[in-house]
């Protein structure tokens, strides 16, 4: 039930693609979602939120999984791991 629940839950919140929408709140109800501006299925996805970049990556290290979340405000854009880059 839950499995069920979380698959319709995700479905209204994310389009797991390059240009696909992001809401937190879902879809249907945010006028102006953010944006996927870079996504690889189950290792890293970039997001536009007008005004603020998040990237957030997935890499596996001795049997774990790290996450490694940038946010960036302003003229620079997360590139996955590390600082960001300013924008020229």
């Amino acid at each position: 039930m839950l499995h069920t629940w979380w698959a319709l839950a995700v479905a209204n919140l994310i389009e797991p693609r390059v240009g696909g929408r992001w809401a937190m709140g879902g879809l249907d109800d945010n006028p102006d979602p953010a944006t996927i501006t870079a996504f690889e299925p189950g290792r890293a996805v970039t997001i536009d939120m007008g005004g603020m970049v998040a990237a957030w990556t997935l890499t596996g290290s001795a049997g774990r999984t790290r996450l490694t979340l940038v946010q960036s405000v302003g003229e620079t854009v997360p590139t996955g791991p590390g600082p960001a880059t300013m924008i020229e």
